[in-house]
């Protein structure tokens, strides 16, 4: 009988707490106000929008591994290139395919947007990195330069020029000078001998705003520059827009420019990404390239060009529109226009690794590309396939004098638009 007199002793005081602690947080008045409801409504809105804005900053992932006890390597916590964390897209297999599929690409907003990497997912290796390229850590690191030539080593998107611009050198000796139009142009000089800048200057800025979505085709980024004069390296004012979509077969890039100012523009557009051959057997690698001419070279050792287009070496005609190894000799050549093989239905270049029954294709996917640089050095597992909407020196004299305009001009309010497609396929298995 005491115990339980005791224990309705303790219950009453459980109760006491309980309304004292109901009266503290929400009186009386409160209660009788008609703001509860409307704080109720609140509360309800701003709580499923607070989860939705750590959606998509990817806080939850970061909650769910502190909850777990895991920590970021130090070297993930570092790896800022330009001061901003990689932006990732990724995709999980197809169920149930058997097919060669894109994984994820990786690209840096605190450096133009830059492509440092894409991965895949292939039937016999699992998946594998395609682009020969640097890592975030060696970018921040230090040892590597910014400026890398146009190959880039961390897939830069080049604007307002792609590939080569060569000048003159200027007396502070980091800078080459040339012209457009009367006006001075003075851009930075890349860690080469010859007096050339590669890979334009988008790379130099960080994105303006950026931002992920989850599509119907895949996984969509977008990324705008208010890039102006490029820090003063350039003439009138431009906006640039990146958008980068990825599905399981096809990886799809486009970059707009637009002039946004009062004066026209020289403006060109590019990319020169390293793909890997997987397996690693470049001997047994083949290239399949399209129909074009070839842009000559008045001085091979400072790729200065001639202003002239000539018939391909005999070893690229035997690759245009067919299959060929790739072997051990270098190729370095840049076709000018383009068309499609016999059968194709669109411009393209692919590379072929029999050995991992896997291709990659590239699509020229817009009426601005001038050029096809194809390049893989003698010993090197990779191929470049680089586009360009400007040609090689592309406020040179030569291209005046020769055959035609070297780059787009763009007047006030026009805008010019580069495309790239990326294809996965498989080839005979055994």
């Amino acid at each position: 009988m005491e115990e339980q007199r005791i224990g309705r002793m303790y219950w009453a005081l459980v109760k006491r707490w309980g309304v004292d602690r109901w009266e503290g947080l929400f009186p009386r008045g409160l209660r009788r106000s008609s703001a509860l409801p409307l704080l109720a409504l609140v509360l309800l809105v701003a709580l499923p929008s607070l989860g939705y804005y750590l959606h998509r900053r990817g806080r939850f992932s970061t909650l769910k591994r502190q909850i777990k006890g895991e920590q970021q390597s130090p070297a993930a916590a570092i790896a800022r290139p330009g001061g901003i964390v990689p932006l990732v897209l990724t995709r999980t297999l197809t169920l149930g395919s058997d097919m060669p599929e894109f994984r994820s690409v990786t690209m840096l907003p605190g450096l133009g947007m830059d492509v440092l990497q894409i991965t895949a997912s292939l039937p016999e290796r699992g998946e594998v990195q395609l682009l020969a390229a640097a890592t975030a850590e060696d970018l921040v690191s230090g040892t590597m330069p910014a400026r890398t030539g146009a190959n880039d080593l961390h897939g830069a998107l080049e604007v307002p020029w792609g590939g080569l611009l060569l000048g003159r050198p200027t007396p502070v000796g980091t800078t080459i000078r040339t012209s457009w139009r009367g006006d001075a142009i003075e851009v930075p000089l890349d860690a080469t001998e010859r007096l050339s800048s590669s890979g334009g200057l988008l790379a130099m800025l960080s994105t303006d705003t950026a931002e992920t979505a989850t599509q119907a085709q895949g996984e969509r980024a977008l990324a705008t520059f208010h890039a102006g004069d490029f820090n003063q390296h350039w003439l009138g004012k431009t906006d640039v827009s990146v958008h980068v979509m990825l599905g399981a077969r096809t990886l799809d890039l486009t970059v707009t420019a637009k002039n946004i100012g009062e004066q026209p523009e020289p403006m060109g557009i590019g990319w020169h990404p390293r793909f890997r051959v997987p397996s690693g057997d470049r001997d047994g690698a083949e290239v399949r390239l399209p129909m074009g001419e070839q842009m000559e070279l008045a001085n091979t050792a400072t790729g200065v060009p001639s202003g002239r287009f000539g018939v391909p070496a005999a070893v690229v005609q035997r690759m245009q529109g067919h299959a060929v190894r790739l072997g051990r000799e270098g190729l370095d050549v840049s076709l000018v226009q383009l068309k499609p093989a016999l059968l194709d239905d669109g411009t393209a270049a692919e590379l072929r690794d029999p050995a991992s029954h896997f291709g990659l294709r590239v699509l020229v996917d817009s009426a601005s590309v001038q050029v096809l640089r194809v390049s893989s050095p003698a010993g090197q597992k990779y191929v470049s396939f680089g586009t360009q909407t400007n040609l090689d020196d592309p406020l040179g004299r030569e291209w005046s004098a020769g055959t035609g305009p070297g780059i787009t001009v763009l007047e006030p309010g026009q805008s010019l638009q580069w495309k790239m497609r990326v294809e996965l396929f498989a080839i005979g298995s055994p």
